[in-house]
């Protein structure tokens, strides 16, 4: 095959006009030298200047052409120059004060104005930043004034006819015969610092050599070392740049049975670069050959294909196997007063709060309406439910009673205090509650619970170790409130067979099977071989997630790999319907009762008042009560059977018409809703209480 080009590819990069313009300030140093012949106003009688220095300062202008490397500067200045130049003579004789004749010594000096505006023209080479130039100049002398004076040196006796050593003896006049105009040639060198595109700062350093004198009466010049610094606003030029690239690729074809497909060889590629250059651009051209083989083998057998997966839900519903379309979940809305138990428990010996009491560091963003429906889960938060409510009741004050066990720590008041101290210092850093309104009570000589708990193991002694919250404001105590939230009564199935029916079920290596619940990892096994039929349970927990979750499917997956590494993986997405009764639950666990008493408090009447106001004639109502497991059984259940009937009797005496359908007592057989075991001595004390729960119309209970 010939070779032929691939691709061409041009870009260009275009001149721009060379111009720089600058302003900045010039100062100098200024050299005068003579021939030997310059007198102050060409007076015989005043002595010859050979030599003297100046300075110099003034605004500049300037303009800058630079093409690549060469071009051109020229600047404008205005200098407001200064001279002086000095002499001594000792030509005249005079007689010192020991009547001797002696040598007259003066020393005569000029000082002069020179002000003059000069301009510049240079050829310049640049070589990176750095700038070196050489030219001309040309300056024009504006009123050049001078002025002689002179001093006596010795002998001492000796004085000007005013009676001084010293005397102006030429006022300030214009330089007689100056020259106006002034040439001379400079050389200098400056650096560009470039600040951004299109501004730079330049500083030049230039010495100026006169060809002119500055009067016509001898041959007096001035020469001069000048520093300037100027801002410059233009931009670089370039010569217009040209890049092309040439692709030149030959093939060549080779049948080679023996291999299986196509594939190309890519041969060695040469590389080269041409330069061309015209008045106005210069071409660069990359050129690259290169020469590739083509090899032709057989055709590639069929691809292998990964296995088959296949994955379905099945459970027995009314005694026969059938595939699962749904999940089903029942539920009831519920409204429930959990009782907030205003006690904070302590570790042995210790003041410092327990662990399991949710400490915040900042209460910004905490809000008990977000808390779970749970007496337990809420009783973590006992501080901050109540550092909240003092924050919104602003009028309101709460006392705190400590206590120490009498056993374990002897009703030490010292210990005592310092556990209401810390609460009290939680809810004044953390809630910013004035400390004026929390009271710590006195504390007196025995620091024991009013009724303490008499069990003698260390699950009593550890409810005497105890600080109370009291408040007089309701608001402050109340209950914490979840109105109508989705409880889940039932569901089913409550156990799923994942079958992987019509999957590849030969020449399979390992399996793994995989459910998920929104965010929630549910399940996740595999193992080796064929995939076996597996059953997953769904737990309560499982089925209320759920109940209260936003996605509508229960998702598995299983994944099968072969003995070649193949895999392929199938979806099992089964959709969940929840279904709601038309009857919503109001329920109303009452604040604890004291230990070993049934009576009702103040307190719990009224909200059982509150609870039962509004109560319709064919509302159901169920009374269970509640024991915690210290002491004897047949106590605890006679107990909490005289707690539930004391309950009823107010409720009868309240409403006469109550529909009352259970009245129970089971101690501490069972566990109140929420409750998960009498181990902690909150659980214990929320244990002690009566549930009353009313089943009304959905309808009614709005």
């Amino acid at each position: 095959m010939n070779p032929y080009i691939l691709a061409q590819e041009e870009s260009d990069a275009k001149a721009s006009l060379p111009i720089w313009y600058g302003f900045g300030l010039q100062g100098m140093y200024l050299h005068h030298n003579t021939d030997g012949n310059l007198q102050c106003l060409n007076d015989p009688a005043c002595p010859s200047f050979n030599s003297g220095s100046g300075f110099g300062l003034g605004p500049l202008l300037s303009i800058e052409w630079m093409k690549n490397n060469w071009g051109l500067l020229s600047t404008l200045s205005y200098n407001m120059a200064n001279g002086n130049l000095e002499t001594q003579d000792s030509r005249a004789k005079t007689v010192n004060q020991l009547g001797e004749i002696v040598p007259l010594v003066r020393n005569h000096s000029v000082t002069m104005q020179v002000h003059n505006i000069t301009s510049n023209i240079a050829l310049q080479m640049k070589t990176g930043d750095m700038r070196i130039y050489a030219g001309t100049n040309i300056g024009f002398l504006i009123n050049p004034y001078w002025t002689a004076s002179s001093s006596l040196i010795s002998p001492s006796n000796i004085t000007f006819p005013s009676g001084k050593r010293d005397t102006i003896f030429v006022n300030q006049q214009t330089i007689q015969n100056h020259n106006p105009v002034q040439f001379g040639s400079i050389l200098g060198i400056g650096y560009d610092f470039t600040l951004k595109d299109k501004v730079k700062i330049t500083p030049e350093l230039t010495y100026s050599l006169p060809f002119s004198s500055m009067v016509s009466s001898s041959d007096w010049k001035q020469s001069s070392l000048a520093l300037s610094v100027s801002v410059r606003w233009g931009k670089e030029s370039k010569k217009d740049e040209e890049f092309k690239k040439d692709i030149f690729i030959d093939t060549i074809e080779v049948k080679r049975p023996e291999f299986i497909g196509k594939r190309i060889v890519k041969g060695s590629t040469l590389q080269s670069l041409e330069i061309s250059e015209t008045s106005s651009a210069i071409i660069t051209t990359e050129i690259i050959k290169r020469t590739d083989t083509l090899i032709i083998g057989s055709p590639p057998p069929a691809p292998a294909k990964p296995p088959t997966v296949n994955l379905l839900a099945y459970a027995q519903q009314d005694s026969v196997v059938q595939q699962v379309k749904a999940i089903s979940l029942q539920g009831q809305f519920v409204t429930e007063g959990f009782p907030i138990l205003p006690l904070v428990f302590f570790k042995p010996q210790s003041s410092e709060l327990a662990e399991r009491y949710h400490q915040l560091e900042s209460s910004e963003g905490f809000s008990s309406d977000s808390l779970e429906p749970n007496s337990i889960l809420q009783h973590k938060d006992i501080l901050n439910i109540i550092g909240e409510r003092l924050s919104k009741n602003p009028q309101s004050t709460i006392n705190l009673s400590s206590m120490s066990d009498p056993i374990t720590e002897k009703s030490d008041c010292d210990l005592a205090l310092k556990r209401a101290q810390t609460v009290k210092q939680y809810l004044e850093n953390i809630w910013l509650i004035d400390q004026s309104r929390i009271t710590i009570n006195p504390m007196g000589k025995n620091c024991r619970p009013e009724s303490p708990t008499q069990s003698k193991t260390e699950a009593g002694f550890e409810e005497n170790r105890r600080v109370e919250i009291y408040s007089d404001d309701d608001v402050i105590l109340n209950p914490v409130v979840r109105t109508r939230y989705i409880q889940l009564t039932d569901y089913s199935p409550k156990i799923i067979q994942l079958n992987p029916e019509g999957s590849t079920n030969t020449g399979i290596n390992k399996w793994q099977l995989h459910a998920e619940y929104g965010d929630n990892e549910i399940l996740d096994t595999n193992g080796l071989g064929i995939a076996p039929v597996l059953d997953y349970s769904i737990e309560p927990n499982i089925a209320t997630l759920m109940n209260s979750g936003e996605p509508s499917v229960f998702q598995a997956s299983l994944t099968l790999q072969d003995r070649k590494g193949l895999s392929s993986t199938g979806i099992l997405e089964i959709p969940i319907d929840r279904d709601t009764t038309n009857y919503a639950v109001q329920r109303l666990s009452l604040m604890h009762f004291g230990v070993l008493k049934s009576t009702l408090n103040e307190a719990a009447k009224t909200s059982i008042s509150k609870f039962i106001s509004n109560l319709e004639d064919d509302a159901t109502i169920s009374i269970v009560g509640y024991s915690d497991n210290l002491g004897n059984p047949i106590t605890n259940n006679r107990l909490a059977k005289s707690r539930a009937k004391a309950v009823s009797d107010f409720i009868r005496k309240m409403k006469p018409n109550s529909n009352i359908v259970q009245i129970e007592g089971v101690g501490s057989s069972k566990l109140p809703p929420g409750i998960p075991s009498h181990e902690l001595p909150e659980s214990r004390f929320l244990s002690r209480t009566v549930q009353i729960e009313i089943i009304r119309s959905w309808k009614n209970s709005e």
